[in-house]
């Protein structure tokens, strides 16, 4: 399991979908821009991604993981093929047509 942490409340929102957090699949950014993808972290969270090393990647917001609606589209496909669970703290979001469609007006508004 790994978490991508920005704030101490995503240990929380963990905890609270019953994953257990090793010390070594946390990540923090400091300052890094959500512009790009081309950072440290979130390099090495995709290639565990890629090898289905993990079970969910969590972020506080959409914005904190990709601040480009084309980069959050690719990371969400990324997760979903090797399936990885992709939660944010601040949008849950329902598996339903009406959920998928609120999380992505709140994504793009």
């Amino acid at each position: 399991m790994i978490i991508w942490v920005l704030n101490p409340d995503e240990l929380y929102l963990a905890k609270q979908h019953g994953y257990a957090v090793a010390d070594n699949h946390v990540f923090i950014e400091n300052g890094g821009s959500g512009k790009t993808l081309n950072r440290s972290g979130l390099r090495e969270v995709r290639s565990l991604v890629q090898v289905s090393a993990i079970q969910a990647l969590i972020c506080l917001d959409p914005d904190r993981l990709a601040g480009n609606l084309g980069h959050l589209l690719l990371l969400e496909e990324e997760t979903k093929k090797h399936g990885v669970q992709l939660l944010f703290m601040y949008l849950p979001r329902e598996d339903s047509p009406e959920g998928k469609l609120m999380y992505w007006s709140d994504v793009v508004g």
